[in-house]
């Protein structure tokens, strides 16, 4: 995800939401400093984007302890739709 992690996007687009989902779901462990050095984004702009991503997109995320689990990523949001778009934009 390093790659993904380079580009930074405005404020209000939704591939900020998506980005810092993907790197829930690959990151080993990823707790509010892990992401907030994966994505560069604040610590509370990432917990005020946990609620957008619950709220807006229907996607499952739940703080277990120090870390971020996504258990689900609703019925809209694809995984495999998020990573080829990611993918498209680093190269």
């Amino acid at each position: 995800m390093a790659d993904e992690s380079t580009t930074q996007f405005p404020r209000g687009d939704v591939r900020r939401l998506l980005r810092l989902a993907l790197a829930m779901s690959e990151m080993d462990s990823p707790t509010l400093n892990a992401l907030a050095a994966e994505t560069g984004h604040h610590k509370q702009t990432i917990l005020d984007d946990v609620k957008r991503l619950r709220d807006q997109l229907g996607i499952q995320v739940e703080k277990v302890g120090p870390a971020f689990v996504l258990y689900d990523w609703g019925p809209v949001v694809k995984k495999t739709g998020i990573k080829k778009l990611f993918e498209g934009q680093a190269s």
